[in-house]
This record gives structure tokens, sequence and C-alpha cells, in this order.
């Protein structure tokens, strides 16, 4: 699971908000299936890509993925500890394609309604909590 839609809190030049995005057809999964998983976003450098995602799906509510680990050897210990369940969160980026802002009383709320998911990340500390999730994972050896 790469995304539950969690609000997430960010911050602009103008000020905080929440951003949420698009779990729908807002959601272009073109380039998500096929794309690199890596290493805590750091797309400069092949050797943190730790594998590539197979299938992505959004249904309105989340957003999932399977994923195929690298079997190079230094890629090992992360699939180890994803197995283990010490590794546990991801995270997703993408550009916008459009935003759409609203309030909720005094909160700002940014919703990205248009984007385009460019790679998955396993991170040490996600925007998306999955608070109410016991095992975000399903390892299939």
């Amino acid at each position: 699971m790469w995304s539950t839609g969690a609000a997430v809190p960010r911050e602009d030049h103008y000020r905080p908000y929440l951003e949420t995005i698009a779990l729908d057809a807002g959601c272009d999964l073109s380039r998500l299936n096929g794309a690199s998983v890596l290493n805590a976003h750091q797309q400069t450098d092949l050797a943190k890509v730790l594998g590539v995602v197979t299938a992505a799906t959004v249904d309105g509510r989340q957003g999932t993925a399977t994923i195929r680990f690298s079997d190079r050897p230094d890629v090992e210990p992360f699939w180890r500890d994803v197995v283990a369940g010490v590794v546990r969160h991801v995270s997703v980026s993408g550009p916008v394609q459009h935003w759409v802002e609203s309030r909720q009383g005094a909160i700002r709320i940014r919703h990205a309604a248009r984007w385009t998911p460019l790679e998955v990340s396993f991170v040490p500390i996600p925007a998306d909590p999955w608070r109410h999730y016991e095992e975000p994972f399903h390892v299939h050896s």
C-alpha cells in the first residue's frame, strides 16, 4: 500500500496546509506501472533502485502496488528487513498537474486532483502513517 489518502501536513511560502491526493481516475498510473522502487526517494543514483513496480492500482480509497525486488546482493538486506517487518513504510512522489484548493474552517486544503506518481520509495518516516494497518505489506517469496 503506497497511500491511504491520509491528509498530510505541508507548508509553502504562504502558510501551512493539508495535502490530499486523488486515488481515483485523477491519479494517472501510466508511469507508476513499471516504475522504480527507490531507497528514500534517491532518484539520481542507479544503486538506489531496489526494485520495480510490476502492478499499481487505485480504488478511490487507497493506492496499492506489487513490486519485485532486485536480485543484486546489495539489495538483499532491504528485502530481509521488509520480510522481517523492520522496514514497513513507503512513500510515493510525482508531479501534480492540477490542484484544487479549499478550506475546512481555518485549515487550508490542497488536493492533487490530477497527478502522476513516478516512483515508490521505502522510507524511514512516511507522510501517510497507515495508523490502522497492522501489516501494510504482503510478502510473497
